[in-house]
């Protein structure tokens, strides 16, 4: 094609600065004149154009650019069509197709995050406004079950389903899924929270399971540590599957509060009862580093080179 001009090239990098700043209803005049003229940057020029009509409203207007765009091999943008071909035909209250073009964006997707929950709750929307509830209930409670870190995406789809399911409650499977949504995305505050709601089984090995979780949420969440302590030392005076995980976490949170005494203890204790442990190097190094803290060198070279052996 022909080459760009240097006008032109300025012309458009001030649309670009406008777009990128909001202002897409100033930057759209300018795109339009400078069509046919941006030689290598046209796929640029047909991106920015079509986001600018999107952001107008003409969803029509937008997919003719776009199917340019799509005819380009090698553009740096192609991965971002399927979800702005998706907008237009929304914009045209055409969500048959916004629906199916809302499904391969998704398909194109690998986003576990906010994006992945934005593109869901649109896809949601088509269903509804598809009259298809049966369809929009099932991807409300995906966001709601999967990405309740995407805090107004996953209220939003909370009031969504109450709306077409009035006598909609959470079941307990879903808000423990939602627990381990949280602490995937490392937010244990939050997951602790959602733990609460959660009933406590009345099996007893369930229910110790349910509690030592309890603890390590709070133990992550850096919060409760008397409590946590507290569970923690039922479990391991009542000989459950699970009192070898509860000491050792136990001898962590007496670390963390600055109680090297205490956690030597238990951390000696686990040795004692759970020679066989997998955890054995773990506890190990945990004792190294309490040493180092209190600095006895001579103990250290002394006791741990037996453990070479």
């Amino acid at each position: 094609g022909a080459p760009l001009s240097r006008d032109d090239a300025t012309r458009f990098k001030e649309a670009v600065e406008l777009v990128e700043s909001g202002q897409t209803a100033k930057a759209l005049p300018a795109l339009l004149k400078l069509e046919g003229r941006m030689g290598p940057l046209t796929d640029y020029h047909l991106f920015y154009t079509a986001g600018c009509l999107i952001a107008a409203g003409r969803g029509k207007d937008a997919r003719a650019y776009m199917e340019t765009l799509l005819k380009m091999k090698g553009s740096v943008f192609r991965h971002k069509l399927p979800l702005m071909i998706a907008q237009s035909y929304f914009l045209d209250e055409n969500y048959e197709k916004a629906a199916s073009s809302y499904e391969e964006a998704l398909k194109k997707s690998s986003d576990g995050g906010k994006q992945g929950a934005e593109l869901r709750m649109m896809l949601a929307r088509c269903y509804e406004k598809d009259d298809k509830p049966l369809r929009a209930k099932a991807v409300y409670g995906e966001i709601i079950r999967d990405f309740p870190f995407a805090r107004e995406e996953a209220e939003s789809a909370l009031d969504a389903m109450k709306k077409l399911a009035p006598t909609f409650s959470m079941p307990e499977t879903w808000k423990s899924d939602r627990v381990e949504a949280f602490e995937k995305k490392r937010m244990y505050g939050a997951a602790l929270e959602e733990f609460e709601t959660l009933k406590v089984p009345k099996d007893k090995q369930d229910k110790q399971a349910h509690l030592y979780r309890k603890a390590a949420l709070m133990y992550k969440a850096r919060k409760s540590y008397d409590e946590s302590l507290k569970i923690l030392m039922q479990l391991i005076g009542q000989k459950s599957s699970l009192s070898d995980r509860a000491l050792l976490l136990a001898a962590r949170i007496k670390a963390r509060q600055g109680d090297i005494k205490g956690a030597r203890v238990l951390f000696q204790l686990h040795l004692k009862r759970y020679p066989g442990s997998g955890q054995k190097g773990d506890v190990l190094m945990s004792l190294l580093k309490l040493d180092v803290q209190e600095k006895r060198w001579s103990f250290i070279i002394k006791n741990y080179t037996k453990f070479d052996k």
